[in-house]
């Protein structure tokens, strides 16, 4: 199974320890925003539902498990509690079966901390 972890932001520019390949452009459009503000100061993009969908980047993870995918992400992100790592499946429209490009009701593509 192939993993891949969606990002913005820091992320992209500052994987750290994460275990990706390259970033690719052509990932789906999320309601991404400078949201919120880190605990060193910092506004940070997150996902926030009254933002316009951007273009979120993509990467292949180097992992065995979703298990081990969320764990790395939460290790670069410095989240200790896992459930804060979104999940996101392939969401398929009901009319025409293409990629609608957002997380499913209840999910999240998070990158970030909660």
């Amino acid at each position: 199974m192939k993993l891949v972890c969606l990002g913005w932001g820091s992320l992209i520019l500052q994987p750290e320890d994460l275990p990706c390949g390259e970033w690719h452009a052509d990932g789906p459009f999320l309601p991404v925003e400078f949201s919120r503000v880190s605990e060193d100061g910092r506004i940070t993009l997150v996902i926030d539902p009254v933002a316009h969908d951007v273009p979120v980047l993509w990467a292949e993870l180097d992992v065995a498990s979703l298990d081990a995918a969320v764990k790395a992400l939460a290790a670069r992100e410095g989240v200790t509690r896992l459930a804060s790592i979104g999940r996101w499946p392939r969401v398929r429209s009901m009319r025409n079966g293409s990629d609608r490009g957002r997380p499913a009701k209840g999910s999240t593509a998070s990158s970030g901390r909660s």
